[in-house]
């Protein structure tokens, strides 16, 4: 049987007491009565509850402030991804700076010592890049959540879409349509975990499991010209997966521009769910990852690692697929 770490609100019943006055203890505050410090303390043995000092560093910070450390802002679902954390952390009661940084793990380790310097109550990092050591190393001075990535960090919480589930369904609907060939298209990081690997071993175990050969075009600079060659190629039939719905945007302005039907003579499915998905004249399939979902669990974790209850999680939000006029072969 799995172990699971009792918490604040555990020892609070079992000692017949409020949660705030077994976090008054664990602070050693005086205003606690010995009665009820004596029954705490007891609690804690018997539940072999163990204090989290991080924790307690991290809830006796002044500051209200959230970093948000995020790259490729030209994606605008990056920029709907920092909306919604913003929108709801200022409901919570935290204060926003959103951190831009290069895509790399170096530009993401100076945004979080600077969080560290400034004495920030947490950081939010949206896909984020850097190694498992790097952010255990912050997780010890500050509230992490990250979004978005599939590895198990100590000390750091995760919320992310069942991504591989996600491009599984998206694969799986091109196929029911007839559509041949099923091309994946998007970028490959390597980063453990990172969502262009979770997508495409949904879209390649998909596939195989039809008997279907998976084909993949990075998106590397210029990379449409690889996408031009293959409808000049295979043109009529072909579908494409992509990683988000900006790549898919690119991915139809190329089959439009062959002369090519979105949804009855080409079928392109983005991911992402964003604005992009829903021009007039486009309506792309895609996959909603239900961001403001994943912006509220990501603040309620922050809140709880801030205050001892959560040390390290890790939040799986199961994505739906949108079906629209650019996958439909019959309209």
């Amino acid at each position: 049987m799995k172990y699971v770490r009792p918490t604040q609100n555990d020892v609070a019943r079992l000692a017949g007491v409020s949660r705030q006055t077994v976090s008054l203890v664990t602070n050693a505050d005086p205003r606690v009565s010995e009665e009820s410090r004596n029954a705490v303390l007891a609690a804690m043995k018997e539940l072999g509850y163990r204090t989290n000092a991080a924790a307690r560093q991290l809830a006796s910070r002044r500051s209200d402030t959230v970093g948000i450390i995020c790259a490729d802002l030209l994606n605008p679902f990056i920029a709907e991804q920092i909306e919604a954390i913003r929108r709801t952390a200022r409901v919570a009661g935290f204060s926003v700076v959103v951190f831009p940084v290069d895509e790399n793990a170096r530009s993401e380790r100076e945004a979080l010592e600077r969080l560290v310097e400034t004495d920030a109550a947490g950081a939010i990092m949206v896909a984020p890049l850097a190694d498992r050591d790097t952010l255990e190393e912050y997780g010890k001075l500050l509230a992490i959540v990250a979004l978005g990535r599939n590895i198990r960090v100590p000390g750091v919480s995760f919320v992310r879409p069942a991504d591989e589930a996600g491009a599984a369904q998206v694969t799986r609907h091109l196929i029911d349509q007839q559509y041949d060939p099923v091309v994946f298209v998007g970028p490959f990081r390597e980063g453990e975990g990172d969502s262009s690997q979770e997508r495409y071993r949904g879209y390649s175990q998909t596939m195989c499991n039809q008997g279907l050969l998976p084909v993949r075009i990075v998106t590397r600079i210029e990379y449409q010209s690889e996408i031009y060659r293959f409808l000049s190629e295979h043109g009529h039939g072909t579908a494409f997966v992509c990683h988000n719905d900006k790549i898919a945007l690119d991915v139809a302005s190329a089959a439009i521009d062959h002369g090519l039907a979105l949804g009855s003579q080409v079928g392109v499915a983005g991911y992402d769910n964003s604005y992009l998905s829903q021009y007039s004249g486009l309506q792309l399939t895609t996959v909603d990852m239900h961001i403001q979902v994943m912006a509220e669990r990501a603040l309620e974790l922050l809140q709880t690692m801030l205050i001892g209850e959560t040390q390290d999680a890790d939040v799986v939000v199961t994505p739906t697929l949108v079906m629209r006029d650019s996958t439909d072969r019959h309209q």
